[in-house]
């Protein structure tokens, strides 16, 4: 029988991307909204008008993604875009940035929920090193 898990980096961050959304979803309710809505929201009130593209290079998203991820919090009243020229910036609408305080809650509890169950220095040792292997990834020669 094979056994990928723990054997393939692939398939182990796959599983453990599955099983920590589900967790996450949880600790997002109050928000209304996905983890990844509420994480790309808290950094849209946080920077106060962003392009599309800088938002995709810092949330490490496809341009594509991210244009799907706005529409939904567009629709919801949540974000606006302005129009320069041709330039858009994304920017919170007072729903939106009223949401902040809840979504840096929900990150604490989920946080707190992982510091729970590996430890504070294993949370810490684990952020480092996905940090690590997605800049490598990402770099260009790599791919």
């Amino acid at each position: 029988m094979v056994n990928y898990l723990g054997a393939c980096l692939f398939f182990s961050s796959q599983a453990f991307s599955r099983i920590s959304e589900e967790i996450a979803k949880e600790y997002f309710m109050p928000t209304t909204l996905s983890p990844s809505h509420a994480y790309l929201l808290h950094a849209i009130v946080l920077s106060e008008g962003i392009s599309p593209s800088k938002l995709a290079s810092i949330m490490c998203l496809s341009p594509s993604t991210v244009t799907r991820l706005v529409d939904k919090l567009v629709y919801r009243g949540l974000v606006e875009r302005e129009f320069i020229g041709k330039t858009s910036n994304l920017k919170a609408t007072k729903s939106g940035v009223e949401l902040k305080d809840i979504i840096e809650q929900s990150m604490q509890k989920l946080n707190s929920k992982f510091i729970e169950i590996f430890g504070e220095q294993k949370i810490e040792s684990l952020n480092l090193d996905f940090k690590e292997f997605i800049l490598k990834l990402n770099s260009k020669e790599n791919l």
